[in-house]
């Protein structure tokens, strides 16, 4: 299978580059111990070589006493510790030369080299025990004995000339010095040419499994390439489904079984899409049709809508006209009695209320319009909504000489709440309340009363108005619905309050009611759900 192949592929890589490695790693530790051999060789040369020159300066310290009788005792301890601190780092150095010995013949020269600082400590011991003692005891007095005898122990030890000593390991050590530093010039020029070949062994392994890959993966990549890019650009024949060759049983063979049932889907998806498209196109011309209706009704409503705020312009303007006209009344001519100025300011009042009546019916179908759908419902107490219904119920009727009534109600729902939109109820009942004080004559009474029972609270606004004919009652919720009585009564008017007032109640989830007095005019209750 292909997948073996390429498997067994990275694991030659790999083999190659970990055995690359590892004899990189063995190379460069050879010539770090090699490097490590001419270090140690290097500092024992000197330190012999600094052995060889204490020893001379020595000599001379003790000349210098022989002939003047004075030297420093200083220098001649400084020399001391210098030649002891020499032959005991020389001693680690040798120890450690000895490990690092490769064949029988180093080990025996370690050995000797051993020996050789057993015979420079010995001399060492000597020379300090000895000579520096009879030195001191004899006082000078026989000067060419002393030197004779100091140089007897300086440069001998038993029978063995110290000098000749230190002479050969000095030899020894640039021997082993320059033998060292040739071994690792010698790895390093192996490891170079080691790297190369390795380097190209890697890179011809490289290249030859490269080319056989990308040879075994080009006829079947061309084929799947060539297939998808068919199916990309939908240019094919719906009778016959995209075929990919299938070479092989390897991978690529699975994959081309793969892609000859994926691309037979596709076919059959799109025969569906086809006759689904079809039947489609049928549909959306029948809904052409539809909505083609629908855009006549919508011109119709547009021209209703167009007729309406014509006739609210029209209504607007006429309060507006007459304002203006009171006003020029009023200014012109000279001074004129307060009563006249009194009357044109109570017909500019008057006409103002119903300027405004006619705004406020206008916001309130902008409100209906924009937040029909915007209703936010929780539980809120029904006291203060109540209170400031009836508190701007009787501020309307300061100006139309009525009474504004309401039952005790306080205590049945003082701790009532209900699950509704606190601005949305509050303009409902305004809308009820002002309904009630327009059609209501000058002395006549609006009444509220309140009842709780187990599933709901009852809201009732009873006035002594004009009422309402029994054939308008089914018609009373309409948009520009107005009773004849209401008109005969006040010529302003859209017939959009209770409209509003019933979109409101029926978002809110209440129940409204209008109903005629058997005594006179008329009884409008809602019904808020507990």
């Amino acid at each position: 299978m292909y997948r073996k192949k390429l498997v067994w592929a990275f694991i030659a890589l790999c083999s190659l580059i970990l055995l690359q490695a590892g004899t990189m790693y063995w190379l460069v530790q050879t010539a770090q111990a090699h490097e490590k051999r001419s270090h140690v060789a290097h500092d024992m040369l000197i330190r012999y070589t600094d052995i060889s020159a204490d020893k001379q300066r020595l000599k001379v310290w003790y000349a210098q006493l022989l002939l003047t009788g004075q030297a420093a005792e200083a220098t001649r301890e400084q020399l001391l510790v210098n030649i002891n601190a020499n032959i005991q780092a020389l001693r680690q150095l040798s120890s450690q030369q000895v490990e690092m010995r490769q064949d029988a013949g180093d080990v025996a020269n370690g050995l000797k080299h051993m020996d050789t600082l057993t015979v420079l400590e010995q001399n060492f011991s000597n020379f300090s025990q000895r000579v520096v003692l009879s030195l001191n005891d004899r006082k000078l007095e026989n000067k060419e004995q002393i030197w004779h005898e100091v140089l007897g122990i300086f440069d001998m030890a038993n029978t063995r000339d110290v000098r000749l000593l230190i002479a050969a390991a000095i030899k020894q050590q640039t021997q082993l010095y320059r033998q060292a530093e040739e071994d690792a010039d010698a790895v390093i020029r192996s490891s170079n040419m080691v790297r190369a070949v390795m380097i190209f062994m890697t890179c011809a392994a490289t290249l030859l499994m490269a080319s056989y890959f990308a040879r075994t993966l080009k006829q079947p990549l061309d084929d799947l390439l060539l297939s998808t890019q068919r199916l990309q650009t939908g240019h094919i024949d719906l009778g016959q489904p995209v075929v990919v060759r299938q070479r092989s049983s390897d991978e690529f063979g699975q994959l081309a079984q793969s892609f000859n049932a994926m691309a037979l889907e596709i076919h059959n998806t799109r025969l569906r899409d086809k006759a689904k498209n079809e039947l489609l196109e049928a549909a959306v011309q029948e809904r052409t049709v539809q909505l083609t209706r629908a855009n006549l009704e919508l011109q119709q409503v547009d021209i209703q809508r167009r007729q309406l705020f014509a006739g609210l312009s029209h209504e607007l303007r006429t309060p507006a006209t007459a304002i203006l006209g009171e006003a020029e009344i009023a200014l012109r001519g000279q001074d004129k009695p307060a009563a006249d100025y009194r009357l044109s300011l109570g017909n500019i009042a008057s006409t103002t209320r119903q300027l405004a009546q006619r705004i406020n019916e206008l916001l309130l179908l902008a409100r209906e319009q924009s937040q029909a759908t915007r209703v936010d419902l929780a539980l809120v107490p029904l006291l203060p909504i109540l209170q400031e219904a009836l508190g701007q119920a009787r501020s309307l009727a300061q100006g139309h000489a009525l009474v504004v009534n309401a039952s005790e109600h306080e205590a049945a729902v003082a701790d009532l709440q209900v699950k509704t939109d606190a601005l949305k109820l509050l303009q409902t009942l305004m809308t009820l309340y002002d309904n009630a004080v327009r059609y209501t004559p000058e002395g006549g009474v609006v009444q509220t009363q309140v009842t709780v029972s187990a599933t709901a609270v009852e809201v009732s606004i009873t006035d002594t108005g004009i009422g309402l004919l029994a054939a308008e009652a089914a018609e009373v919720f309409k948009r520009n619905f107005r009773g004849a009585q209401a008109r005969l009564m006040r010529s302003d008017g859209a017939g959009l309050g209770l409209t509003l007032a019933k979109t409101l109640a029926d978002e809110l989830g209440i129940t409204l009611g209008l109903q005629n007095q058997a005594s006179g005019g008329c009884r409008a209750t809602l019904c808020i759900p507990l």
